[in-house]
């Protein structure tokens, strides 16, 4: 291959000739259309009777009891448009997408790291699967977009988790062996988003590639050493390059060859390239043309040991100073008692609060918070839970919150 390969020149190492013809004319073709039920809202059930109301076509996406595929009538031209979608119904989601959180298999009570979280979809998702009753930290490092992560947050209802802003070196320094699960769905090229058509080849660019791919070593090595001995690590990319998927994992098994192995996924059909290593038939590589969807890259990795601390540091100043949560106060059973009490006269039946949270005040917002939160003593949080309500300026009133409506 050439110091600095094109497209073709990159590509036609991986795949044959009709292979990568078929590649090429998935570039202009759109995918099917796929979405995903918000379940800490509502239940599918509820969905099938909105399709049927609009005439909306679905079928189910076979990896995910909450996804389906769907395709719109005439007179419809966008589900983003509907209220609906406002109302947190629904996430529009590329079904490959769906395939990390899926394979994550989480469980109730577990603690959770969605280590580049952002815009969030993920993080919905996991929460989605066991109906809120999980704890967790959805990071990310770029100041804008966990401003985005936290509107979603919001607008899907979900109150068990904490958004934070470090840079993954933290995890590894002061959350050793900490997480039950963690999922990396690691920035990257982005060459499997078919939206992009054939710029994606016009823009190839084999040096962001290697820088991509020396990010994710680090991402992954860090996160790495924040999981349980016998805990899960799944690790995703959109790009289509060895480099920033097999190679990175590979990357991750040498540096730590006694700790980390390799699982088998549920979905065996489409095996990753085994250039370096046979056991990268054990991850998931899809390709555009494979199933009208993104492409798509998925590892599952299990810690099988304790790992030594190797703190690989920041070197891409990209990360943002996180903000203090040093004003978040949590109430005690008499105040919380007067918050409940003014919520239930309000909105006309008991207001309950889960076992899994309490209420904290934060300036003259009252909020559902995960209790988990007094457990890890981090310094700063962004984000915590679910804003409930607000005092008014004279402090006699409290009025209850968007977020609060959508989940009774």
């Amino acid at each position: 291959m050439p110091k600095h390969p094109s497209f073709s020149d990159y590509y036609n190492q991986y795949l044959d000739p009709e292979s990568y013809e078929k590649l090429l004319q998935t570039l202009e073709v759109p995918t099917n259309k796929s979405l995903r039920v918000n379940t800490s809202l509502y239940t599918n059930k509820e969905f099938l009777q909105f399709a049927k109301k609009n005439n909306i076509q679905i079928s189910p996406v076979s990896w995910s009891k909450i996804g389906f595929y769907y395709k719109l009538p005439e007179n419809l031209k966008s589900l983003g448009a509907l209220p609906e979608n406002e109302q947190g119904l629904y996430y529009l989601q590329d079904s490959a997408s769906m395939i990390p959180s899926e394979i994550l298999e989480p469980k109730k009570d577990e603690l959770i790291l969605d280590m580049c979280s952002a815009p969030g979809g993920k993080t919905i998702h996991i929460s989605n699967l066991v109906r809120n009753n999980v704890n967790i930290i959805a990071n990310e490092v770029e100041k804008k977009r966990s401003t985005l992560l936290c509107l979603q947050l919001k607008k899907y209802g979900l109150s068990n988790v904490i958004v934070t802003t470090y840079d993954s070196s933290f995890f590894a320094k002061n959350m050793t062996n900490k997480f039950d699960k963690i999922l990396i769905d690691a920035p990257c090229s982005g060459e499997g988003m078919r939206e992009r058509g054939l710029s994606i080849i016009k823009n190839f660019n084999y040096s962001l590639i290697k820088f991509n791919a020396k990010r994710q070593q680090r991402i992954l090595t860090n996160a790495f050493q924040a999981l349980k001995k016998g805990g899960t690590l799944v690790y995703s990319t959109c790009a289509l390059s060895y480099d920033e998927n097999e190679g990175v994992v590979d990357y991750l098994l040498k540096k730590f060859p006694q700790n980390a192995k390799l699982k088998i996924t549920k979905i065996t059909e489409f095996p990753g390239i085994s250039k370096e290593n046979s056991n990268f038939n054990k991850c998931i590589r899809i390709w555009p043309f494979y199933l009208n969807t993104n492409g798509f890259f998925v590892a599952k990795i299990v810690k099988t040991e304790d790992s030594p601390i190797k703190i690989e540091k920041e070197k891409f100043n990209s990360h943002q100073k996180p903000s203090k949560s040093e004003n978040w106060k949590n109430l005690d059973a008499k105040n919380s008692l007067i918050i409940q009490k003014k919520i239930t006269k309000i909105i006309g039946k008991e207001f309950k609060i889960p076992e899994n949270l309490k209420i904290a005040q934060f300036k003259n917002e009252y909020w559902l918070q995960p209790k988990f939160l007094d457990k890890l003593n981090l310094p700063y949080v962004k984000y915590a839970g679910l804003l409930i309500g607000r005092m008014n300026e004279n402090r006699l009133n409290l009025e209850i919150s968007e977020e609060l409506i959508k989940r009774i």
